[in-house]
């Protein structure tokens, strides 16, 4: 398990639970457990078919048994059914606050649509407050996403460029005592632009997406890459490969880049449980194995769903894959149920690592 660092948790900054209370407690809770990290997503406008996709959706009742009797339970408010979705730079300085320890990641923020002038001085300011544990994910986004363009007024066209050079524009000035840059979108001239990120020579990027565009952005300009959409561990070790090969042509052969897939989990001590809680969540399920030409059963394969046993065999295959710093999105029909996943997985297979 060469070059593994942690475990992290994605939190319910999205989703059906998405609320300040659930946020804070489950990143407190990770912290007590032992994770190495929290990580949240970033959107501006977000419709409620993406939302279903981004965190699957529970279906609005179950059956239950009880007292020997089997009944439907609602399990959806009103609340949850809105398609919240908390933005990062925000949350990540409230999370600074109520944590210690955990490191404090986004994956990914849309780079093109914000000022990176003024979003590397926030940065600078998380890591700062937060003691040094800020992660910051960044990405192009997808046609998915177009909306988001249109409602900031930003070219799609040209994300992937404006990426690039927003990229080179925050470490000059997270680098420079007296940043300048003179680009194609961005100019200025020098300028004193504190406090510097306290993590040296800044926090770490990652870069988000799947495609060969995406690995030479992460091979040139990135500190790690975090997979989008879930991969299996032999798509990810392939790609790992990939990457590595491609940093050699731009003199980066040396870098050991943090490898951050996104493993999707399902975890109970009962194998039959797990499997319901997994069908639970289907229109979530569904939605995304749409947007990836999967079908259902297809999509369900990249999931790591059963008892702790079945589900650490997967686990070990991501990082012997290459992972250094996989993140959980636990499907969760509850935060209740979230949490205890969580309790259960760092109680029999955090330990294993």
């Amino acid at each position: 398990m060469s070059g593994f660092k942690y475990w992290s948790v994605f939190l319910p900054t999205t989703g059906a639970w998405a609320r300040p209370s659930a946020i804070k407690t489950v990143a407190q809770q990770t912290e007590a457990l032992g994770y190495g990290g929290i990580m949240m997503r970033d959107h501006i406008n977000f419709p409620h078919r993406l939302h279903q996709g981004h965190a699957p959706m529970p279906v609005s009742s179950i059956t239950v048994e009880e007292d020997g009797r089997e009944r439907i339970r609602e399990i959806l408010d009103e609340e949850a059914k809105i398609p919240n979705l908390y933005e990062s730079m925000t949350t990540m300085s409230y999370l600074a606050a109520v944590t210690e320890k955990v490191e404090i990641g986004v994956v990914i923020i849309l780079l093109a649509l914000r000022n990176p002038i003024l979003l590397a001085k926030q940065i600078a300011c998380l890591d700062q407050l937060s003691g040094g544990r800020a992660i910051i994910g960044l990405g192009t986004g997808n046609v998915d996403h177009v909306n988001e363009w249109v409602l900031m007024g930003a070219p799609y066209e040209e994300r992937g460029r404006v990426t690039d050079e927003y990229i080179q524009v925050m470490k000059e000035i997270w680098t420079n005592p007296d940043a300048a840059y003179d680009g194609k979108y961005i100019k200025f001239e020098e300028s004193s632009i504190y406090p510097k990120p306290l993590r040296k020579p800044h926090p770490p990027i990652w870069i988000g997406g799947l495609g060969d565009r995406v690995v030479r952005r992460v091979a040139e300009l990135g500190d790690g890459w975090t997979p989008a959409p879930p991969l299996v561990p032999e798509e990810l070790s392939g790609r790992v490969d990939y990457l590595k090969e491609t940093a050699k042509g731009y003199g980066r052969g040396d870098v050991d880049f943090q490898i951050a897939p996104h493993v999707q989990i399902i975890l109970d001590r009962d194998e039959q449980t797990a499997k319901s809680k997994m069908a639970a969540t289907v229109e979530g399920n569904r939605t995304w194995a749409q947007r990836y030409s999967h079908s259902l059963e297809e999509y369900s394969r990249r999931f790591l769903c059963g008892t702790p046993s079945q589900v650490l065999k997967g686990c070990e295959a991501y990082v012997e894959a290459g992972a250094t710093h996989p993140w959980i999105y636990f499907n969760y029909l509850t935060v209740e149920d979230m949490i205890d996943q969580m309790k259960l997985f760092a109680k029999e297979i955090l330990p294993c690592f």
